[in-house]
């Protein structure tokens, strides 16, 4: 059933008026999310990485979300979607207690707001490619889909 909304999607782009939205869709997903994913996912590992070494101390104090790295990652995730297991009280009881406060400032500031500003310029920079040029798309998508039909009728049918 997937797959038939893939097919729905190449018949729906040749329509004057889903056309560029189907094409956005199609470049979003390709360019936008794959290259916003990665960024993201970067982001994630270096804070995950500095996260573990400060904070692996909280052990002690009951805290288990830095116990090892895939649990610091998690919890870093679960940080950039505003669930927080962390404590700001508990900053300080990590060993480097300055630096923590600092390291996580930069974190709420650069991975929660700056890299969803950034997502939201790379759609709208999108959007705006695809609809400056969605006339000249929309011909070519429409000559490609009246081809692949031609090419799908047997030369027998067309005769009779």
């Amino acid at each position: 059933v997937p797959l038939l909304w893939m097919g729905l999607l190449f018949y729906a782009s040749a329509i004057k008026l889903t056309g560029p939205c189907v094409t956005m869709i199609i470049k979003l997903l390709v360019g936008d999310i794959v290259r916003f994913s990665i960024i993201y996912s970067i982001a994630i590992l270096l804070f995950g990485q500095v996260f573990y070494v400060l904070f692996k101390d909280l052990k002690a104090k009951g805290i288990t979300s830095f116990d090892d790295v895939t649990s610091t990652i998690i919890t870093i995730f679960q940080m950039t979607l505003g669930e927080f297991k962390l404590q700001v009280d508990q900053l300080n009881y990590i060993r480097y207690v300055t630096l923590g406060k600092i390291i996580f400032v930069i974190f709420m500031i650069a991975v929660p707001i700056l890299l969803l500003n950034m997502l939201i310029a790379m759609i709208g920079r999108t959007y705006n490619e695809v609809f400056s040029s969605s006339e000249r798309e929309w011909i070519a998508i429409w000559a490609k889909v009246v081809l692949t039909l031609e090419r799908s009728i047997n030369n027998k049918d067309l005769i009779n």
